[in-house]
């Protein structure tokens, strides 16, 4: 099992993983019309 090397790369491990699992709205349906 590989785990991080410091505290620093923990976090950004921990970032990534929450960052993985969230819906990022894309085109142009999701920008309000001016």
């Amino acid at each position: 099992m590989l785990t991080p090397a410091d505290a620093e790369a923990r976090e950004r491990l921990e970032l990534l993983r929450v960052l993985g699992i969230e819906e990022f709205p894309t085109g142009a349906t999701d920008m309000p019309i001016r």
